[in-house]
């Protein structure tokens, strides 16, 4: 349920924040700030959660696919992550 509603959750989101930056709206720092934050959390979270269910797994494709998901997903938390201090820095 966390890692679903995080991929899709912040798909949503982050087509918003797309779209107000492709139409010049500006977006508050703090909310920017606050979508980061949640996201490199729950991104985060997922991987690990991932990783915790799929390390004892049978060596398969299916065990590939979900360990490269959940690198994946720890990769896009350390981009929110350095997308916090940019924007603080900004």
């Amino acid at each position: 349920m966390l890692t679903s509603g995080t991929f899709i959750g912040f798909s949503i989101i982050l087509i918003g924040l797309f779209v107000c930056y492709l139409i010049n709206s500006p977006i508050h720092k703090r909310h920017d700030i606050f979508y980061s934050l949640v996201g490199c959390i729950l991104f985060i979270a997922a991987g690990a959660l991932i990783i915790q269910e799929w390390e004892n797994a049978f060596k398969s494709d299916r065990r590939k696919i979900a360990l490269s998901k959940a690198g994946l997903s720890i990769i896009n938390g350390a981009i929110f992550l350095f997308d916090i201090f940019f924007v603080f820095k900004s």
